[in-house]
């Protein structure tokens, strides 16, 4: 799974230049469908071919400007390595890939800005989560949504105790080893010499020091809760090392490396889920209370301008809508606009990114769960 930060995110949905191509499609990680994967891609690309000759593009300079996506197509490597979801953006040369955790359905466009639409379930508040899963021999971090769980590099930081204590200092190496050799007397070394047990509590507590650094280097900024599971007496001494604000449930488990993926997943989205839930209650409480203040909006053309402006604290988008239109900075005002004229963006995922990033908090709701039924978006105001 890769990892789409805020910042290239951002990136993506500002990015304008002649002929972006934006491609999304659902693939499959195992089995006998996972040849499916490239076969899918294929007739997407021909889509692309369809639009591209709908612009007056010449079937030659089509076929040039093609070719990187077109290299893809024979790569098997790349098409065995998947999440359940692929989005591939390119345009002049400059092709990006990335495998996600959330399901796409496939979708090719062709516009003068990226479609980024599809994205935005991995920054909404209740749709994704992180998993920690703390084992003194290895460490691992998910990245997970409603859908699905995939793990997170955690690129060359130390993932046992033993590798990140001998590389904070060399001698612990002598000291891990007399852990399983014998002694002289034919009995197991111990892990220090004087008081083991609190020797060893101050090693865990170093080796998590290292984890939090790692996880930190990791996710950092984002606001997703983060679960952790582990032994019983080490979930403390962890929560007392974590500096990632978002720590919001633990899971007691002698080995968690026993469970798979869809057991991991399983007991990290019961915890998630029912705290966000409860959170998206008291939110559409708020809304109905607030609205009568005049301080919650539920129209496009007001909440564009106050998510740029920062004053959206709350943000509320009904799953896969839509609305196109342009925002005109210098004139604080937003028209509405067809999805196919050049220079119009997708608004609903805008008005998501930007409200984010001003460090408000987006949910993402099946209609029927909106509190305006009749609009796509619903917002609280700061002030």
């Amino acid at each position: 799974m890769d990892l789409l930060p805020l910042k290239a995110f951002k990136e993506l949905m500002e990015f304008r230049g002649e002929t972006c191509i934006s491609i999304y499609m659902p693939t499959q990680k195992a089995g006998k469908e996972v040849s499916q994967n490239s076969i899918r891609y294929k007739n997407l690309l021909q889509e692309v071919e369809r639009k591209l000759e709908d612009r007056q593009i010449r079937k030659r300079d089509m076929q040039d400007y093609l070719q990187p996506l077109k290299k893809l197509i024979s790569k098997e490597t790349f098409w065995r390595n998947q999440g359940i979801g692929l989005a591939i953006f390119y345009q002049q040369g400059k092709l990006l890939a990335y495998r996600l955790p959330i399901p796409f359905e496939a979708k090719a466009f062709v516009n003068d800005r990226y479609y980024v639409r599809p994205l935005l379930p991995l920054f909404v508040e209740n749709e994704k989560f992180y998993l920690l899963v703390l084992d003194l021999k290895d460490v691992k971090l998910y990245g997970g949504t409603r859908y699905t769980v995939d793990e997170i590099n955690l690129s060359d930081k130390p993932t046992s105790m033993e590798e990140a204590l001998v590389y904070e200092d060399p001698e612990k190496r002598l000291e891990f080893h007399n852990t399983s050799a014998p002694s002289h007397k034919g009995q197991k070394g111990i892990f220090h010499q004087h008081h083991p047990e609190e020797d060893e509590e101050k090693d865990i507590q170093r080796f998590f020091n290292q984890v939090d650094t790692a996880v930190m280097d990791r996710i950092g900024g984002e606001s997703a809760p983060l679960i952790i599971i582990g032994a019983n007496k080490q979930l403390p001494i962890y929560k007392d090392a974590n500096s990632y604000p978002h720590l919001q449930g633990e899971i007691e488990r002698g080995n968690p490396h026993i469970l798979d993926a869809g057991e991991l997943h399983a007991q990290a989205w019961g915890k998630v889920s029912h705290v966000v839930e409860k959170e998206i209650e008291k939110v559409k409480n708020d809304y109905q209370v607030l609205l009568e203040r005049d301080q919650a909006l539920h129209d496009m053309e007001d909440i564009v301008p106050a998510a740029i402006h920062g004053q959206i604290s709350k943000l509320m988008t009904a799953k896969g809508e839509t609305s196109w239109g342009t925002y005109n900075r210098d004139a604080n005002e937003y028209q509405k606009k067809p999805a196919e004229e050049e220079g119009s963006r997708e608004m609903v995922g805008f008005a998501a990114i930007q409200t984010i990033a001003n460090n408000g908090v987006v949910y993402e709701l099946e209609e029927r769960e909106m509190p305006e039924p009749a609009s796509k978006v619903a917002a609280i105001k700061r002030y």
